[in-house]
């Protein structure tokens, strides 16, 4: 077994409204390891090389892991079974090309003509763990920077002529998953593991308060249902669980305290009395974006580029 030390204290870079940094976060916290979350990049070179996506984990080591994927891989190797190894190499990018195509169908829903002020108000709920200044003046920005990309891929999908949040296509996709759970008890097999997490993040991102009308799609999946029951059974001190909510509409769910939200308004605030200087500087790191394979996207077109090769 890997000596696990290096993930005695970690950070983990990214927001709680994010499936892949939650799926990481969450498998993490169910075993043993405590990650400290912040919206702080780490590093304005690090930033400039990588851009703002999420998720990163930065160990005790100084070494830093990108892509929730690869994360699951090297917690496995670290000694925490998540059935990474149980699956080829191909089965893990299919799987990880299906999630991500799930969430660019579903996350235009959370800036769509209406809720863009909400968009920004459920950023500054979003708790940093522990609590950061850094991480709550950092996350300002970072709302700013996913505001403008959503809002660029939802004026490009108007254009194109598509139908930008299709629920019926959301729901399709997440039949999908359901359909994995009709013999077996858990995403990833016989035993609980990264697919479980991964998938997880999701719910996660869908039930955080932004795209409610998913949850009773959720609710409708009968085998699903019964699955995230046993998933919330194995997080029971997990914090924050959007996905409770999918079980109980009245579950409560911890958000960042006031101190933290005025810390964030005063950094929104901020960046607007900035705009030329705050616009130029999205624009670049929209610019770099391309650079970072784990960007939102990237997996679907490889997996269309494996498929047109094989074709």
């Amino acid at each position: 077994m890997t000596d696990p030390s290096p993930w005695s204290s970690t950070t983990l870079y990214g927001v709680s409204h994010s499936p892949w940094v939650e799926g990481v976060r969450l498998a993490m916290v169910c075993h043993g390891r405590l990650p400290r979350l912040t919206s702080h990049p780490l590093g304005f070179g690090w930033m400039w090389r990588r851009g703002l996506i999420f998720p990163a984990l930065r160990l005790d080591d100084g070494s830093t892991l990108f892509d929730s994927f690869r994360i699951y891989g090297a917690l496995e190797a670290a000694g925490h079974p998540l059935g990474v190894a149980s699956m080829s190499s191909a089965e893990r990018q299919e799987a990880q090309a299906s999630l991500e195509r799930l969430f660019l169908t579903y996350a235009p829903g959370r800036c769509v003509r209406g809720r863009r002020w909400r968009f920004i108000v459920g950023w500054s709920r979003m708790p940093e763990l522990p609590f950061s200044v850094r991480g709550a003046l950092s996350r300002a920005f970072v709302s700013l920077y996913f505001f403008v990309l959503i809002r660029i891929g939802i004026r490009l999908s108007e254009r194109q002529g598509r139908r930008v949040y299709d629920l019926v296509r959301i729901e399709r996709q997440i039949e999908s998953w359901e359909a994995r759970l009709v013999e077996r008890p858990w995403l990833s097999g016989e035993a609980l593991g990264f697919l479980d997490f991964a998938f997880l993040g999701h719910v996660q991102c869908m039930a955080s308060g932004l795209t409610d009308e998913l949850l009773p799609i959720l609710r409708r999946q009968e085998h699903l249902m019964a699955w995230l029951e046993r998933m919330v059974g194995v997080l029971p001190h997990a914090a924050p669980l959007y996905a409770r909510r999918v079980l109980d509409p009245a579950a409560s769910v911890p958000s960042a305290g006031t101190g933290e939200r005025i810390l964030f308004w005063a950094a929104w605030l901020g960046c607007l009395c900035v705009w030329p200087l705050t616009g130029t500087v999205l624009l670049l790191l929209l610019a770099r974006r391309q650079k970072n394979p784990g960007h939102s996207g990237a997996v679907v077109a490889r997996s269309r580029g494996r498929g047109a090769a094989d074709g």
